[in-house]
């Protein structure tokens, strides 16, 4: 998903307490519902938590110069097998030819700082590794997912406009009018556009048709637009829109909508 600076912001905010209770529960209720933004707020928490081990890595680093440059790290004292010896004669090699004493390999701090070093750092890029692997599988499950639901929803025939209501609560009647007429020639193309090729372009003119004069074509043009939506992975614009269109009574699509915006709440991608 783009992140503007402000959602980052509030990312950032949310995930150091620093929003105030009514902010927070905005953020949760968005959070509820946004799946793109659940993953962005997983990935930067792990990312908060990765940065801040670096941060006491190089803490560690910045103590352990400093108590070698005082001469404080000396060397682990070398351990016989043997430490109590007392003068004696040499054994007869002959009938003790293992009883020879072995030196143990000494050991310095500076090793095991090394050692626990190198090992933080290779389980740190393995997990930034893990972390940037699970979102791209992630994100292509969504995409995949956002593909299936718009086939599965979308057609190419346009509902015709019903007849001319008296209801003012509808908003699916047109007026008989020349304005009507143009807009369900350029509806019509606009829907056989998206059916074959990018979805952006698109969105743009549907925006500005479902803005248009109140009537069936400007309100099917709602629906099309929210299709446009989900086929551009943008869940979150076509979920207040659906929502939108699924309390409009007299709506030509609003049944679709109600079940499309139920398929979409049930269907989050799993996140491991």
């Amino acid at each position: 998903m783009e992140l503007s600076d402000e959602l980052l912001e509030q990312i950032g905010a949310y995930l150091s307490g620093k929003l105030s209770a009514e902010e927070k529960d905005r953020f949760d209720d968005r959070l509820a519902i946004d799946s793109l933004l659940q993953q962005e707020v997983a990935i930067q928490r792990e990312l908060k938590q990765g940065l801040s081990f670096l941060a006491q890595k190089d803490r560690f680093k910045q103590v352990h110069a400093d108590l070698d440059k005082r001469g404080l790290l000396s060397e682990i004292p070398s351990v016989t097998s043997q430490p109590n010896r007392t003068d004696s004669p040499i054994p007869d090699t002959k009938s003790t030819p293992f009883s020879r004493n072995l030196d143990i390999p000494r050991r310095s701090f500076r090793y095991g700082w090394a050692s626990w070093a190198m090992a933080a750092s290779v389980v740190l890029v393995l997990g930034i590794g893990w972390v940037l692997y699970r979102n791209q599988t992630q994100k292509q499950d969504e995409l995949a997912q956002n593909e299936r639901i718009f086939n599965d929803f979308f057609s190419a025939e346009i509902r015709s406009a019903p007849p001319l209501s008296d209801d003012p609560d509808r908003v699916s009647a047109s007026p008989d009018n020349g304005q009507a007429g143009a807009d369900s020639v350029r509806l019509h193309a606009l829907v056989e556009r998206l059916q074959r090729t990018e979805s952006q372009p698109v969105i743009d003119e549907l925006t500005d048709l479902s803005a248009s004069s109140p009537g069936h074509w400007s309100a099917s043009a709602q629906w099309y637009l929210a299709l446009a939506y989900l086929k551009n992975d943008q869940r979150t614009e076509a979920q207040v829109l659906l929502q939108k269109i699924s309390q409009l009574n007299g709506h030509p699509y609003q049944q679709e909508a109600r079940r499309l915006l139920n398929q979409l709440r049930s269907s989050i991608p799993h996140r491991p």
